[in-house]
């Protein structure tokens, strides 16, 4: 790893994104967990012909904060790529040899069949190299670091997440809940994945200020 010194004009504090992006992950997560709670004690309810007007305004609740979610939902996807885009290039201010850019790490999320995989590799990147244990590595050291176990439970969790949801509208009794939960926990799994890479680079880029 290059001893190439942090300049702070260029190093960004991931704090205030992270901060973001796991109260927008969390909100996500309770509406979800809310809208699951409403469907298991009211199963059949969305497909009455008939509905009292005591239902209707049941069922106006439900929409709204299944609304209400859908946008937070959208909001968290945004201020995530963000600060997956400013972590990845922090990494250039610490003399790391970047594998991509950090243009081309948030674009590889939408492109078709590679971002099955791009993301993920990226965002083990990201983590083995905020590793402050890297700052004094060798560049060979660095290259053969383990990666993490919550980054790629993450990436399974939200693959699996996506096809559950997706198989819904085929088999929807036996994927919906099951959808949500892995849904629920992938989003737990990617709070606790950005809140320690937001620490380790804070932590990297004190130790290079000294």
């Amino acid at each position: 790893m290059s001893s190439t010194p942090i300049r702070p004009s260029t190093f960004n504090s991931l704090q205030t994104l992270f901060k973001t992006v796991t109260f927008l992950l969390s909100v996500s997560i309770l509406l979800t967990l809310v809208v699951m709670t409403f469907d298991f004690y009211n199963p059949g309810l969305v497909y009455l012909e008939n509905p009292t007007a005591e239902e209707e305004a049941t069922l106006l609740r439900i929409g709204l904060i299944g609304i209400l979610n859908a946008v937070i939902s959208v909001a968290g996807g945004i201020y995530f790529l963000w600060w997956f885009y400013r972590a990845y290039k922090n990494l250039k201010t610490l003399g790391i040899a970047l594998k991509s850019t950090p243009k081309r790490v948030i674009v590889n999320f939408f492109i078709p069949i590679i971002n099955f995989w791009r993301p993920y590799f990226a965002a083990m990147e990201i983590w083995n190299n905020s590793d402050p244990s890297t700052l004094l590595a060798t560049e060979q050291e660095a290259r053969h670091s383990r990666g993490s176990v919550i980054v790629k439970l993450w990436w399974i969790t939200t693959l699996l997440g996506i096809f559950l949801t997706v198989l819904e509208s085929v088999v929807f009794v036996i994927t919906y809940a099951l959808g949500n939960m892995v849904s629920i926990i992938a989003a737990i799994l990617q709070i606790f994945m950005v809140k320690e890479i937001s620490l380790r680079q804070e932590t990297i880029s004190k130790m290079a200020y000294r």
